[in-house]
Order: structure tokens, then sequence, then C-alpha cells
């Protein structure tokens, strides 16, 4: 996945299924999870699309799907939460902005 010494699959996968059940319980739509779960791939370092596509697909999402929204969210300046796909195809995200209650 990640080129980090320290990155435990089986903790992200785990984290991953938990994040998208917290959206299932809050009633968001299958695009929202994927975009928000694209984000949390990025964040962690999974951040090719064919890492990204194949994480979400063992999460039980459709391959298609994962790859029209991971082509969708692409911006050239990207702002939370889009993302941006460098020449090397790796994606990136900006940081997610201070949530104020």
């Amino acid at each position: 996945m990640t080129q980090e010494a320290d990155f435990d699959v089986t903790t992200f996968f785990r984290e991953l299924r938990a994040l998208d059940e917290t959206f299932v319980a809050q009633k968001l739509k299958k695009p929202d999870r994927v975009q928000m779960l694209i984000n949390a791939c990025i964040s962690q370092g999974v951040n090719t699309g064919r890492r990204i596509v194949g994480v979400l697909a063992k999460l039980g999402f459709n391959e298609v799907h994962v790859r029209t929204v991971l082509a969708k969210g692409i911006r050239r300046k990207p702002e939370w939460p889009e993302w941006g796909k460098g020449t090397d195809g790796v994606y990136f995200a900006p940081e997610q902005p201070p949530v104020t209650l």
C-alpha cells in the first residue's frame, strides 16, 4: 500500500470499515461515502488510483463507481473535499478545514 514502514494494513482496513459504518449510520449516500473514503485513503498514503480503487473494492464498493467518483473529484487547485492528481499519477488532498460548532 504505502511506503511507510509502520503502516498497519489490518488497522487501516478496520478504521476504514468503522468510518464507513459511521457514514451509513448518518445515512450518507454512497457517492458521498466513497468521496470521504477516498480522502481517508489519500490521507493515509494510499494515493494511486489502482490502490484507492482496490481498497474500496475490498470494502464492497463497485470499482467502476469508485473510479468515476475518483475522476470527478480531481481539481487543478483542490479545495476540501476534492483532490488533485500529479503528473506522476499520485493523488493529493488539501488539509481538511477545522470544524467549528
